[in-house]
């Protein structure tokens, strides 16, 4: 069943129950005041009948005082009957009326009470002369309110047409409400996939549709992401992986076409290999790193660990690799204890993004040395990287996180255009805002804040 059809049945089932419900108490309540308007005016008539009849005296048998030319037209069912204190008919005011009371009288003789039979409605009192005897006073009659009828009448002729036009409604308000919803259905089909550049036109409203569109294009935004991603990974993936490859191989086949080379010779051509095989395991190794970090369902291990033990290991290892790199590194302000520079994360990766920040303040200044400082206020630490490198133009400053994006300044320094993709990755996983300042010839500013 659509939706469409499943609402306006819904729609139409809640809107009719309320409907003949509140139609139905209309007429109960309507029925109830006019019932006891009319068992009113039954006790007015059995107390005005007995005032009437009992004024004179006791009576000891059965009279009709019913006017002689009212007999025939007076109903069979209107009648004022009064019963002794024996329980025995001393009065009738209809003697035509034949058939019997519908229940026991002694069971009712002391109480006023009501009763009611069909159409016939009943009224019976207990009346006391002024010479103390007790008696019943019974008045019944014949009552089919013209106005119930009516109201009857109008009240299912009111059902019918509003059933009617809560179905006729009922089919247009969810044709109304699901209009955004077929608007959303035909812009998606007529998206572009191979491009994955359309999004969604915002209804321009703060409701659930909103949130839908939004969460859609998001959605689109993320798929185009990831498109955009694997087609520069394998573009750049089959470039920077050929080059180092096809050195390797150009080399070992000079290495078997001579075989008159001296020890030495085997041993710079091997150092050479090796230094090629490096560059492409550390290809590799951060690309499995970073494929490993946007893949869904990725789960991020922290825990507590020294942010200037980090920094410090990250300085030894940088220098160990690469003897001519000066790092200067400081911490700034009084620390009270250890907490001061205890962070939570997963220190690898921290590790490893502290490196590549490391690195390539380094790589790419002229003097190779980078300037990193620690400062931890209000439980905030901001751990700075400053280079007085080439900087980076704002025009590039979008790019800079791409794989394999390399300036136009960069391209004759070695590299791979993975390590500040690869870290900004890390840091979102973390959560974590890396801020970058920087001016073209002037150098750059990279800043870590950790909550």
């Amino acid at each position: 069943m659509k939706i469409r059809v499943k609402l306006t049945l819904q729609f139409f089932l809640v809107v009719a129950t309320i409907l003949i419900f509140s139609m139905f108490f209309v007429y109960s309540r309507f029925k109830r005041i006019t019932d006891n308007e009319y068992y009113n005016n039954l006790k007015t008539k059995a107390h005005m009948t007995a005032e009437m009849v009992l004024h004179d005296g006791d009576l000891e048998k059965i009279e009709d005082i019913t006017p002689q030319n009212d007999k025939e037209g007076l109903p069979i069912s209107d009648n004022v009957i009064i019963f002794n204190s024996k329980n025995e008919k001393v009065f009738s005011f209809n003697r035509n009326r034949s058939d019997g009371i519908p229940f026991n009288v002694i069971e009712f003789s002391e109480s006023e009470n009501t009763y009611r039979q069909g159409d016939i409605y009943y009224y019976g009192l207990p009346f006391t002369t002024s010479k103390g005897s007790k008696y019943y006073v019974l008045a019944s009659s014949f009552f089919n309110s013209k106005e119930l009828m009516d109201l009857r009448q109008i009240i299912l002729l009111a059902i019918v047409l509003g059933l009617l036009f809560v179905a006729i409604s009922g089919f247009f308000y969810t044709r109304q409400a699901l209009n955004p919803l077929f608007s959303i259905v035909t812009q998606m089909n007529g998206l572009d996939m191979s491009k994955l550049e359309g999004r969604l036109e915002s209804s321009q409203s703060k409701d659930e549709i909103e949130h839908l569109i939004s969460s859609i294009n998001n959605l689109l935004s993320k798929i185009q992401n990831s498109f955009t991603f694997q087609k520069m990974f394998i573009s750049n993936v089959s470039h920077e992986l050929k080059n180092p490859i096809s050195v390797v191989l150009s080399q070992v086949d000079v290495l078997l076409s001579q075989s008159n080379r001296t020890v030495d010779e085997y041993r710079n051509t091997l150092a050479s290999l090796r230094e090629d095989v490096k560059e492409i395991a550390d290809i590799t190794e951060n690309l499995l790193q970073m494929a490993k970090m946007k893949a869904e369902g990725f789960m991020l291990e922290v825990k507590p660990f020294q942010l200037d033990e980090a920094i410090l290991e990250c300085q030894s290892k940088l220098q160990r690799a690469n003897p001519d790199y000066t790092v200067n590194f400081d911490i700034i302000g009084r620390l009270e204890s250890e907490k001061d520079l205890t962070v939570i994360g997963n220190d690898s990766l921290l590790k490893l993004a502290f490196l590549n920040l490391m690195d390539n303040c380094c790589k790419f200044s002229p003097d190779k040395k980078v300037n990193i400082s620690i400062e931890s206020n209000d439980g905030v630490k901001v751990l700075r990287f400053q280079d007085n490198g080439y900087g980076i133009k704002a025009e590039e400053m979008e790019h800079i996180f791409q794989p394999f994006y390399r300036n136009t300044k960069s391209k004759h320094i070695k590299g791979y255009g993975i390590g500040l993709s690869l870290t900004d990755t890390i840091f979102n996983a973390h959560q974590i805002k890396l801020e970058i300042q920087s001016e073209p010839n002037v150098g750059s500013l990279f800043t870590v804040k950790f909550g």
